[in-house]
């Protein structure tokens, strides 16, 4: 195990790395990570699956936007929610990661 700096940037660059099933589990998700979720859907073939808190005051604590929904279901994306997520978790292919998201206006 070792520890790693986990922001948009590398979360970008593991998704676009992917080449398998994508499973990404937050608070909610910025429209960046989104897309490239979405992209990697459609690239690989693969139903990925995200589960976020879909409670609008996320967004305002600056976790992420709810309108990243969007792009995830116009990709191969199941999208759930779950109340009262503050950890987060990514997994693909050759990644595993979770790690605690700093909101914003905090």
């Amino acid at each position: 195990m070792r520890t790693c700096k986990v922001d948009e940037e590398q979360l970008a660059y593991w998704v676009d790395k992917a080449r398998g099933r994508i499973l990404y589990l937050g608070p909610a998700i910025s429209k960046c990570i989104a897309l490239k979720i979405s992209e990697a859907g459609k690239r690989t073939g693969h139903c990925n699956h995200v589960v976020i808190d879909l409670d609008h005051k996320n967004e305002l604590r600056g976790y992420g936007e709810i309108g990243s929904i969007k792009f995830l279901h116009n990709g191969n994306t199941n999208v759930q929610s779950l109340t009262g997520l503050r950890l987060a978790v990514l997994i693909a292919p050759d990644v595993g990661v979770v790690w605690s998201p700093i909101a914003d206006s905090v």
